[in-house]
């Protein structure tokens, strides 16, 4: 996916960049998320999503990202040794390695996005809005000037 700032190419995301990059602009349904844990790989079918991003003030200008993912558990090892192919409660272990894959992922994404200052996720747009006071303080400032603070969390659908 190609990612434009200011009429411009800023940069290009990968798969599972383009994944977290849609489910912050957008509720997303139906996606897989594939996790690796000590038991080798589990394929995680995200049923529903739900995202809000909001701009703090500290020490400086903070994008605060939350995402709240429902998981059930598709593909595992456990399985296809059973020759299972219901869907499954995800386990305690597999959903907080996934909350951190995706933790992980989304840092790495804000990132990229703010090395190629593309403000994609609206940052200033949110403070013009909400907290205009302070955008005269924002509106020059690069993406890489903001800190990160992504919120995440991964829940089994019951």
């Amino acid at each position: 996916t190609l990612v434009f700032s200011n009429g411009k190419k800023a940069c290009e995301l990968e798969k599972e960049e383009t994944l977290l990059f849609n489910l912050l602009l957008k509720r997303v349904d139906e996606s897989y998320l594939s996790v690796e844990t000590p038991n080798g790989k589990v394929l995680l079918s995200i049923t529903k999503s739900k995202h809000k991003i909001t701009v703090d003030f500290l020490e400086k200008p903070t994008v605060n990202v939350k995402l709240d993912l429902s998981v059930t558990l598709i593909d595992s090892e456990k399985t296809r040794e059973k020759d299972v192919f219901e869907k499954e409660i995800v386990s305690p272990e597999y959903l907080k390695l996934a909350t951190e894959k995706v933790t992980d992922d989304l840092t790495k994404l804000y990132d990229k996005l703010s090395r190629a200052n593309a403000d994609v996720l609206s940052a200033k747009n949110y403070v013009y809005k909400f907290k205009h006071s302070k955008y005269n303080s924002v509106k020059d400032l690069a993406l890489s000037n903001f800190n990160f603070n992504p919120i995440v969390s991964v829940k089994s659908l019951d």
